[in-house]
């Protein structure tokens, strides 16, 4: 696996394409999130060319991703904790929280028209309103 994704990702000297600009590490909440990032931002998980000197490995832009489950995830978690604590080692401009499942459960009302959860059924009886069907309206637009 790892041949294939170092052949998959070599490139030409002279170009960038299929080398990262910026690499995203990501880490849930319900791991040691900081231990998984340290080990993420290790200059070893980077594609070959990085290794064989042709570029700079400390040159590549790293973001760090906290995913955080709100149903599945911690129940105590600190959102600004665990921002500080991120950045505070590995800087104040790369690191974010994507909270995941964060919609309440509870089923929501839709009124447009179509029978949604907990909706009446008052809304399945009201029909279409348009000049083509035989109701009130119909005769202000002719046959």
């Amino acid at each position: 696996f790892r041949h294939t994704l170092d052949c998959s990702t070599d490139s030409i000297g002279h170009e960038m394409f299929r080398n990262p600009s910026v690499v995203i590490l990501a880490a849930s909440t319900a791991e040691p999130y900081i231990n998984c990032f340290a080990e993420l931002a290790n200059v070893h998980h980077l594609p070959r060319p990085y290794h064989d000197g042709r570029y700079d490995p400390n040159g590549v832009r790293r973001e760090f991703l906290l995913l955080h489950d709100v149903f599945n995830g911690p129940k105590d978690f600190d959102e600004a904790r665990a921002l500080q604590r991120m950045r505070d080692r590995f800087g104040p401009g790369c690191c974010q929280v994507l909270r995941l499942n964060s919609l309440s459960s509870e089923p929501v009302v839709v009124s447009d028209g179509y029978k949604s959860v907990g909706e009446t059924d008052d809304w399945e009886n009201v029909g279409p309103t348009t000049p083509f069907v035989a109701n009130a309206m119909s005769k202000e637009y002719g046959p």
